[in-house]
């Protein structure tokens, strides 16, 4: 038995295939220009962050300041993303971009305490916004004092200080680190013979107990300890000798860029020190008391229990509509915008809206250089609107929408909020021909 054949046209075919093959197209070109303007933009942002460090570097250095010697730029944006669908996308995908440059006029000038513009800086940019942080800040510790100092932030217990003191020269004991430099290093010594300190030069945590290196691995380690003890005929400033110590017990070396013996005499770099007498004061550039902390790291005996700083990888992105927000789909014959009286499809998109993004950025210490208690330094950092002293104040009412700063039991947060106008619009026409459907 045969049933009738049915012969379908051959135009209804080739037109679902050319639909296919155009929706196909049309979806590759648009992952393509999507892919396209994100490494253009990218590119653009390394370029410009490049740019600009160099640009900054050689200012500073011809102003004769020192702050940004070797300049870091930091870009960070959340822009929207370009999507291929009919109606838009209100995603944004984060950029990020640093770069560093350093112009070397200044690079060996000696600072003087508390002088300005000596502490290193690094900028930030949160979607238009700048933010200049210090990486460093200056300390001044007193040896002879029977109690740590308190900016150690606890990390140097009472009995490790009473320890590293010498009852004989009645002075401070500090330490400095010592590299294994074969051939190169005459006081490298792997038995820790005659360095005259109360602990073991390879005790890495100088706590008596834990992280000690074995004996049989000491002659290949990279690094040990040594005592220096804290007098005037060891520690001289205009020789550069035992300059960089650490002195308040974080494990991690601070620059003595002045100091002052028992007898009130006061040494720098301009100065020859005589004699050996024990030295009370020291005033030191500490890499830990900036406003971010560059050497943080997991040891809790080198952070004092403080969090990572730094920018934090939570985000938040409200966004607000106004009047003049709409969707419109019109679907029939003579609609505006088509030019044919054909049958068609005309979506229409237009946006009155507000995003407010926020980024958090963690602070090291409160150093007076975004807030100076409850008052924004607008000088410093002008994108700073708000100061407050709980996290919990920075989302009030009055300050959700505010750059704010805020405190906890960790330090200082700080909350950069970015708003963003969107005023963008778009029409997508279709025309389906005289019959549609």
């Amino acid at each position: 038995m045969r049933y009738p054949q049915k012969n379908f046209p051959s135009q209804a075919q080739t037109s679902t295939e050319l639909a296919v093959f155009g929706a196909i197209l049309v979806f590759i070109l648009g992952i393509m220009i999507r892919y396209s303007l994100g490494v253009n933009y990218s590119q653009s942002q390394t370029l410009k962050a490049m740019r600009l460090a160099m640009a900054e570097s050689f200012k500073s250095a011809e102003a004769g300041h020192s702050e940004r010697n070797t300049t870091t730029v930091i870009f960070i944006e959340d822009r929207t993303t370009a999507d291929v669908n009919k109606f838009g996308s209100l995603s944004r995908s984060p950029f990020v971009a640093s770069a560093s440059a350093t112009f070397s006029k200044n690079l060996y000038m000696p600072a003087d305490y508390q002088e300005p513009h000596a502490l290193p800086v690094m900028d930030m940019f949160i979607n238009g916004k700048h933010f200049s942080f210090t990486t460093a800040g200056f300390q001044q510790y007193d040896l002879i004092s029977g109690t740590p100092p308190s900016s150690a932030d606890g990390i140097y217990k009472p009995w490790q200080w009473n320890r590293d003191w010498d009852p004989v020269c009645k002075c401070r004991i500090v330490y400095e680190v010592v590299f294994n430099f074969v051939g190169a290093n005459n006081t490298w010594d792997p038995d820790c013979n005659g360095k005259g300190g109360p602990i073991d030069c390879f005790d890495l945590n100088r706590d008596g107990s834990t992280n000690i290196v074995p004996a049989a691995e000491r002659p290949k380690f990279m690094w040990q300890w040594q005592a220096v003890r804290a007098t005037t005929s060891k520690i001289k400033l205009d020789k550069g000798q035992h300059v960089l110590v650490d002195v308040d017990g974080d494990l991690k070396e601070e620059t003595i860029i002045e100091m002052t013996d028992v007898g009130g005499k006061r040494y720098t770099a301009r100065s020859s020190s005589k004699g050996n007498s024990p030295i009370r004061f020291v005033r030191v550039v500490d890499n830990q008391a900036g406003d971010i902390d560059s050497t943080w790291s997991s040891n809790p005996q080198t952070n004092g229990g403080k969090p990572k700083p730094g920018v934090l990888d939570d985000i938040q992105i409200y966004s607000f509509t106004s009047q003049g927000t709409y969707l419109l789909v019109q679907e029939g014959k003579n609609l505006p915008g088509m030019t044919t009286a054909n049958q068609g499809v005309v979506s229409t998109q237009k946006r009155n809206a507000a995003d407010i993004i926020q980024r958090m950025v963690r602070l090291s210490n409160d150093t007076g250089r975004v807030c100076q208690g409850l008052i924004p330094n607008t000088a410093e950092n002008p994108g700073v609107e708000v100061c407050v002293n709980n996290n919990a104040d920075c989302f009030t009412p009055e300050n959700i929408y505010k750059t704010c700063m805020g405190r906890d039991i960790f330090g200082p947060i700080l909350y950069v909020r970015s708003r963003i106008g969107d005023l963008r619009g778009r029409k997508w026409i279709t025309d389906l021909g005289t019959k549609g459907f």
